[in-house]
């Protein structure tokens, strides 16, 4: 049995087919045991748009709001109606509402501490930020090391305080700009990333970790991974490949890297969104503003097509975010 506050049977969202608009579409309902419904107050940008789902499509991966409806399995009854959430789905944020299923995408309750905002921009963050700083036993009798490239851009703000914060790290960090930024979450050091390599080369090239953020593992592993200590790990994540064969190109690439670190001293990992491990733990951290959303800019949900074309520049430090009170 469907339990709800009334909502609109339309809404606005923003759909991408050839270029963004500003749609008026239905809203959402309960059509499983597992839905929730949830009316979005604010989401953040991650991508424009995934290559490797159909058009039309409705943009956007995190969120942050109210539970209005749900269905009643025993795991959408750990939400109450009008308790404030987060997370993230595969896509459909962007938009005054959006149905989560319980079983496959992430949602948690928002901490009380922080708002909507701030909490938009924290799960396709924070999720493969702790999986990708995982901290081999190897490594675990000193202080680890850890380079971070691309750290004043989407995730690499949380990698910086999730490092220094969880796993109490020396951070060595690469940004093409936003220096001052990365040295005040934490970074013992920053580089530009045009002259990083070789100035990293001449100063230290014993990383526990090297995690490549902004997922260009094929440009960038080969830079960098000398800079590694025997046990060493690279981390990148899930590059968005423009077509399917550059897609394929991709897996069979990590697969390779992966099979070669099976006979070399150092491995390379990929790391995803959709890993719900840990993330209530690093949701504490947050709760207690440890580690904090660094928000670049707001716009309202109607003003979507600006925040794109900000979003496709890469010259901001932290997280665009769309409210979607209308306010």
């Amino acid at each position: 049995m469907e339990r709800k506050i009334p909502y609109p049977d339309k809404m606005k969202a923003l759909q991408y087919t050839n270029e963004i608009k500003l749609v008026t579409l239905d809203t959402p309902k309960v059509t499983s045991p597992y839905d929730i419904i949830v009316k979005v107050l604010a989401s953040s940008l991650n991508e424009k748009k995934n290559e490797r789902l159909p058009s039309p499509i409705i943009l956007g991966s995190d969120f942050s709001g109210v539970v209005v409806a749900k269905g009643n399995s025993p795991e959408a009854n750990t939400f109450f109606l009008n308790d404030p959430v987060l997370g993230t789905v595969l896509t459909g944020t962007h938009a005054e509402y959006v149905k989560v299923d319980v079983r496959k995408d992430t949602i948690e309750e928002k901490p009380y501490s922080i708002t909507h905002q701030e909490a938009a921009a924290v799960p396709s963050c924070l999720l493969p930020v702790l999986s990708a700083l995982k901290i081999d036993e190897k490594q675990e009798s000193h202080k680890p090391k850890i380079l971070i490239i691309g750290a004043s851009e989407g995730m690499g703000p949380f990698a910086i305080q999730a490092a220094k914060k969880i796993f109490d790290a020396n951070v060595t960090a690469i940004c093409s700009s936003e220096h001052e930024l990365v040295k005040s979450l934490g970074a013992d050091f920053a580089y530009d990333e045009k002259e990083s390599p070789n100035l990293l080369l001449k100063s230290q090239n014993d990383f526990d970790i090297i995690f490549d953020v902004i997922g260009c593992g094929d440009k960038n592993y080969p830079k960098y991974r000398s800079l590694l200590k025997k046990h060493g790990v690279y981390v990148t994540t899930v590059r968005k490949e423009k077509s399917y064969w550059a897609y394929i190109r991709m897996v069979f690439s990590m697969i390779y890297r992966k099979l070669i670190g099976l006979f070399t001293s150092t491995k390379y990992r990929v790391v995803t969104v959709k890993n719900h491990k840990n993330f209530k733990n690093g949701l504490a951290y947050v709760e207690k503003r440890e580690i904090r959303s660094i928000i670049a800019k707001e716009f309202d949900l109607k003003d979507g097509v600006k925040a794109f074309e900000l979003f496709e520049q890469k010259e901001y430090g932290g997280k665009i975010i769309l409210n979607h009170t209308g306010k």
